[in-house]
């Protein structure tokens, strides 16, 4: 008889679900801080991530290309 093998969860459930507003509400305060702070740099890509989700995004298709996304 074999005995029984070793199990661990995985780290991310599969029943873990981001809503794209929740992300996109995200991706605007994020590039919001990074203005207050003086990082402008990633606060632009940060400002093209929500373009994308608010214009570009299908749910179809799922994301686009990062470098085409971010603006790259």
């Amino acid at each position: 008889m074999q005995r029984k093998g070793r199990s661990h969860k995985a780290a991310m459930s599969s029943a873990t679900n981001v809503n794209i507003w929740d992300l996109l509400h995200f991706c605007e305060q994020a590039a919001e801080d990074f203005n207050e702070v003086g990082n402008e740099d990633t606060a632009f890509y940060f400002e093209n991530m929500a373009e994308y989700l608010r214009t570009d995004f299908n749910p179809g298709k799922g994301l686009g290309k990062p470098s085409k996304v971010l603006g790259m």
